[in-house]
């Protein structure tokens, strides 16, 4: 098995950017997500993240696409990716009626997330977790402890989100 080396990106890039390598990254791993459905679910996730901001300053928005841009470095499937970009909406969302905006099987996983009990939602948070330590040098130091704990993360070990499929 090759190893993976996952996309880091610079603080401070723009969401637009951002989004370019989303789209950059799926395109290089042959996950098939149409132009209108990956844009539209973006914008929404724009929407929802409006007017929030990370320590590092940066548009809320930012942290999420880097979520998804991991998602799709891994090769998850479609709706795993774009559930990506919702990673934190039930703490910093602002509430956007998610069911009128979402593919079904895109919401489905995204009201998962939470709970963290599906494979879809842990490779999330575990995506999510990543980017949130590759960017902790913006969070205050006595918050910092909060963040490095390892996370409990459930998932029976015969699950294949712990083996690799390949020989």
């Amino acid at each position: 098995m090759e190893p993976i080396f996952l996309k880091t990106t610079e603080v401070g890039t723009s969401k637009e950017k951002l989004f370019e390598v989303l789209k950059e990254t799926i395109e290089k791993n042959d996950i098939e997500i149409e132009d209108k459905v990956l844009h539209d679910v973006y914008l929404t996730a724009c929407k929802e993240y409006n007017g929030k901001r990370r320590y590092s300053g940066e548009e809320y928005v930012t942290h999420p696409i880097n979520v998804a841009i991991l998602l799709a470095e891994l090769g998850a499937e479609r709706d795993t990716v774009l559930a990506g970009l919702f990673c934190d909406v039930k703490e910093k969302g602002n509430d956007t009626n998610l069911a009128n905006e979402l593919p079904n099987g895109v919401l489905k996983i995204v009201r998962q997330i939470e709970h963290k009990n599906t494979e879809e939602a842990i490779l999330i948070k575990l995506a999510e977790r990543l980017h949130n330590m590759r960017t902790i040098d913006y969070i205050d130091e006595s918050k910092k402890v909060g963040y490095i704990k390892v996370p409990q993360v459930v998932s029976p070990p015969h699950s294949p989100i712990w083996h690799s499929t390949e020989a």
